[in-house]
Formats: C-alpha cells, sequence, structure tokens
C-alpha cells in the first residue's frame, strides 16, 4: 500500500469517527502543527482514559505514515508522541490538525537529484578569519561510504553554489 492511499484511509476513518461526533478536522492548514504552538507549554485539562487511548492510536497510525513515506510529518509527530501516558485536549487538537495537513497534501514528496553540482568554488577564509583552525578531534573516525554533495536551490528552483 502506498502512502498516498494509507493516509487518504486513515483520514477518511478518521472524519467518519468525528462525523459521529458532530465534529470536523480542521480547514485551511499548512503546516503539520499549529504555527508556533509548543506542546510542552499546554496546560489543558488531560484527556480521560477514551479520549486518551483514542490519541495513543492516531500518533501511531501517524508514525506509520511517515514510515511509508510522510517523513515532512516526522518532527510534528515525534514531539507529539512525547505525550503518549498523558496526552491533554489540545495535544489531540493538534493530532487531528496532523491530519488536516496530511489530507491537503497527500501526495508530497521529497525529491533527491544525484547529478553532481556545476561547480564548487573552494573558498579561503583565513583573511577573513586569520586566527581559527578547523576543529577536528585527534579520535575522529574515518568516514566510511560514498561522499554526500548538497546542492541548494533558490525559489525558481535554480541551483545555487558559492
Amino acid at each position: 500500500m502506498s502512502s498516498y492511499r494509507y493516509v487518504k484511509e486513515a483520514v477518511c476513518t478518521l472524519e467518519d469517527t468525528l462525523k459521529k461526533l458532530e465534529l470536523r478536522l480542521p480547514s485551511n492548514v499548512h503546516t503539520p502543527l499549529v504555527t508556533y504552538y509548543r506542546p510542552e507549554l499546554d496546560f489543558s485539562l488531560l484527556l480521560d482514559d477514551d479520549h486518551a487511548n483514542c490519541y495513543q492510536q492516531l500518533v501511531g497510525i501517524l508514525r506509520w505514515s511517515v514510515k511509508s513515506g510522510h517523513v515532512d510529518i516526522h518532527l510534528s509527530i515525534t514531539l507529539m508522541a512525547q505525550y503518549l501516558s498523558q496526552p491533554h485536549q489540545v495535544h489531540l487538537q493538534q493530532v487531528f490538525h496532523m491530519f488536516a495537513y496530511l489530507k491537503s497534501h497527500s501526495r508530497s514528496r521529497i525529491i533527491l537529484d544525484d547529478t553532481e553540482p556545476y561547480q564548487f568554488i573552494k573558498a579561503d577564509w583565513s583573511s577573513f578569519y586569520p586566527d581559527v583552525k578547523e576543529a577536528i578531534l585527534s579520535n575522529a573516525l574515518e568516514p566510511l561510504g560514498n561522499p554526500i554533495l548538497v546542492s541548494c536551490f533558490d525559489h525558481a528552483g535554480n541551483r545555487v553554489t558559492r
């Protein structure tokens, strides 16, 4: 099952459950969590056992969606998973917010470009930082595997190299 189908089914199931409770997912959601939300500062009421169990199941579904390809919510779900033992009411609302985000971003994907960079200019910063030496530990391990090249792109999709 693809991530798209898994998320679509999970969102539909949750919406059906919320509909029975005369609730619905938030609309117009652009981020996995509400901007500037800090779960550690949430002092809303604790959930009762039934709602806490629901919270735990929803977090499990979201964790599985990360494993199946939706890495865009990885940080958000990791933050919310910290409160599995004592979730608060607003924590549950944030989980609903994440499902609303997945509903509107169900086909998001990460694209990895394996082409070589066009150019790389090695900069000599010694005149700018004359007294600085690179901190390399004497007991540092040798890197293993193939090197990774990182490229940056501007808002128009043009490769930016410096």
